[in-house]
């Protein structure tokens, strides 16, 4: 790709959001094994076992395979990109600079005056103190963002008909659901989906429509299951989580977990209480539940297996053992549950280009 169609797509700031609730401090644990026994250093003659070096870095390293492959898939979609962009200029009998124009910098149109002044206002602290030069900033950005729109539409058009197939292998992180944790979706279906959530966790909230699409867009191809993640630092997590399996007991889980999730500020014991008769629970039955911890042990076994597995905030997936952390957007997920299925050979009828579910509003806090 030339110098310029890169420096069209130049990004002059860039505020990130944060996508997932995150845990402090919380070190993950690999079971030991014949091997974890070794050391792999001494320190005053005294051994540092391999499965000591696990426990202090697992999570870090688990992360940071996973961000290799990421850098290595994203590398290999930049070289077949380049190679299908030059062969549909030669096809137009174009070079692929005159190309690229054509079907990006040339779509590009100027910002509204509400898209400007919305950004404006939204990070006036973040922009120069000048009103000429931060308008013209946020001119550039809103710009250079529509040309990285047209362009993830111009690749993804041009790599689907090029049929790109990804043959490394992704790095993966096992984990065996426990009978207690809820699910939905057949038991042999090629793809599993973990979901490890936390009810008061307003990223997981904001998660559950991108769930439901996945649920829709691969029904009997993929099975979901919900496993306990309740933070500290949400007061009332860790009694909606066991209350969810209480609500599981009388096969309402999922009417409890939609509730909850849509009234996360309201998630107190007594609230629970008051609220699950509506529900279709027997509320006696579902009160001695809760006040008796009957789930406490089940919640937190699923808290030690997101230990293990490195995941340390809110939500995290585990899809066929391939990690996704935050309240991503639909396309992280497809890419993955498209890739999972191809491996399998299970073959998915086209669909024509859908928009991504819109993200639930963040409840107040």
């Amino acid at each position: 790709m030339s110098s310029r169609i890169s420096t069209v797509l130049a990004i002059t700031f860039a505020v990130i959001a944060p996508i997932a609730c995150a845990a402090a401090d919380s070190k993950p644990t690999v079971p030991p094994t014949a091997a974890a026994t070794d050391p792999v250093a001494t320190v005053n003659g005294e051994p540092i076992t391999a499965a000591q070096l696990d426990e202090a870095v697992g999570g870090r390293i688990t992360a940071l395979k996973q961000q290799i492959y990421q850098a290595k898939v994203d590398g290999i979609r930049g070289l077949a990109f380049q190679k299908v962009l030059e062969a549909a200029a030669k096809a137009a009998d174009q070079t692929p600079e005159a190309y690229y124009k054509e079907h990006v910098a040339d779509k590009v149109t100027e910002p509204t005056e509400q898209m400007v002044t919305s950004l404006l206002n939204q990070y006036r602290t973040q922009l120069p103190s000048d009103e000429a030069q931060a308008r013209a900033q946020v001119v550039a950005y809103l710009k250079q963002q529509q040309a990285r729109t047209l362009q993830d539409q111009l690749r993804s058009q041009l790599l689907g008909a090029a049929n790109l197939v990804v043959l490394l292998d992704p790095p993966r992180q096992e984990t065996e659901p426990a009978p207690f944790d809820p699910a939905k979706g057949p038991a042999d279906a090629p793809v599993v989906m973990v979901e490890f959530s936390d009810f008061q966790c307003p990223f997981c909230h904001r998660a559950q429509p991108v769930v439901d699409e996945i649920m829709k867009r691969y029904d009997g191809k993929i099975r979901h299951v919900f496993r306990q993640l309740p933070l500290e630092m949400h007061n009332n997590a860790r009694t909606a989580a066991e209350a969810s399996l209480c609500a599981a007991d009388q096969g309402k889980f999922w009417e409890l977990h939609d509730w909850m999730f849509k009234h996360q500020q309201d998630l107190s014991a007594d609230s629970l209480k008051a609220k699950v008769g509506d529900l279709g629970l027997d509320a006696a039955v579902f009160a001695a539940c809760l006040d008796g911890k009957k789930h406490a042990a089940e919640v937190d076994q699923d808290l030690a297996e997101a230990q293990r597995l490195g995941i340390t905030g809110t939500p995290g997936f585990v899809i066929n053992g391939r990690l996704i952390s935050g309240a991503q957007p639909l396309s992280a997920f497809t890419e993955v549950i498209n890739d999972e299925l191809h491996r399998a050979g299970v073959v998915m009828p086209a669909e024509p280009e859908q928009a991504e579910p819109a993200a639930t509003p963040e409840p107040a806090s």
